[in-house]
């Protein structure tokens, strides 16, 4: 499948992919059709599912853990992560962010994760860890799943067995939509203190691309989320 907005894969300020359109037919926007520099691949890809209050009570009840965030700290730590990169953080909604949309405002529709999965284990990205948090400006909760490099781990915390098979039914499913973010190294939010002693921190802080899956279908899937080295594509 083609996607109609792709980010453009070039560089800038704190190792952030660029903000801007790739042209038709490259991965560069005009800007940056002639660097020889690509964006780094992620530390961290943290996927997030959306979840409803009986979905999320019964992983609880299962063994995975809440995360407590204070969430207006986490929103001025986005604004002074996308100052520090010379963005502006309220560029695409009402909340934060220091990232680009690698697939647009519109993100993918109808996506199956299965082969991001086996690119994030070929690539050597391992689950970290697995806990439920509030979604960001609302009160709704969100699974997420935390792959790491491997060579940046020191400690994974393990699916308690009830919430396994729980866990391998949203992996399964197919994704009404899925967004993409790329952030720039430090933007890591409330990450740093939930991975306390499981990861080795670069100096700078983490780079962290974020998955957002949102609406969970038994419909045939349609788009294939593809990681690629952390530049991300879709077949």
């Amino acid at each position: 499948m083609v996607t109609q907005w792709y980010a453009c894969t070039g560089v800038e300020a704190l190792e952030a992919r660029c903000q801007g359109q790739a042209q038709e037919g490259s991965e560069r926007c005009p800007v940056h059709q002639d660097s020889v520099q690509t964006a780094p691949q992620p530390d961290v890809v943290l996927v997030k599912f959306f979840t409803n209050a009986n979905q999320s009570q019964r992983l609880e009840v299962a063994g995975i853990r809440r995360v407590a965030v204070d969430q207006e700290v986490q929103e001025e730590q986005h604004v002074a992560a996308a100052e520090a990169a010379g963005r502006n953080p309220y560029k695409y909604r009402e909340i934060a962010d220091a990232g680009v949309q690698i697939f647009g405002e519109k993100g993918l529709p109808g996506v199956q994760l299965s082969q991001m999965l086996d690119d994030l284990g070929n690539a050597r990205y391992v689950v970290v860890d697995t806990h439920l948090v509030l979604k960001r400006g609302e009160k709704k909760d969100i699974l997420a799943e935390v792959f790491v490099r491997s060579d940046l781990v020191q400690k994974r915390r393990p699916v308690p067995f009830p919430a396994q098979q729980q866990l391998s039914r949203f992996w399964e499913s197919s994704w009404k939509f899925v967004h993409v973010w790329a952030n720039p190294r430090g933007s890591d939010g409330y990450l740093v203190t939930a991975l306390k002693d499981s990861v080795n921190v670069p100096e700078g802080g983490l780079i962290v691309h974020t998955v957002n899956c949102i609406r969970r279908e038994d419909l045939e899937p349609v788009t294939s989320l593809e990681f690629r080295k952390g530049l991300w594509g879709s077949s």
